[in-house]
């Protein structure tokens, strides 16, 4: 893989990424964009993409469709090592760092709840 984007739920960044570094899929050099990591978030994906072997830019974007909201997008570069034993693993993040990925989840689950009936999340909330 020489470039992936990630749009999907926040919560699956990290396992997605984690997923293709495990089958060795990403090329040296691969370039990782990622969208809505700030709202509702992906904490444990920035924890990854900010240590080990990814160097990584966080630029602050207007949400779509919500006038003065900031969201972030990440751009990272992966650099594969080619001695394996020299790759980095990050270190494991923070239980916050986890409640924080589990609170967004909650939110996120809540702003698609109207798909099944719900009534979502209110503008603030978001």
């Amino acid at each position: 893989v020489d470039m992936l984007f990630l749009d999907q739920r926040g919560s699956r960044y990290e396992s997605d990424l984690d997923l293709l570094e495990r089958a060795h899929a990403l090329n040296d050099g691969a370039v990782i964009v990622a969208d809505n990591v700030l709202k509702p978030g992906a904490p444990l994906f920035l924890w990854q993409v900010t240590r080990g072997n990814y160097s990584t830019r966080i630029l602050s974007v207007q949400e779509f469709a919500m006038v003065g909201v900031e969201d972030w997008m990440t751009v990272s570069t992966y650099r594969c090592q080619q001695d394996t034993s020299a790759n980095v693993t990050p270190p494991p993040p923070p239980p916050e760092l986890r409640l924080l990925d589990w609170m967004a989840e909650q939110v996120r689950s809540r702003a698609h709840s109207p798909d099944f009936g719900g009534s979502g999340i209110d503008f603030a909330e978001w």
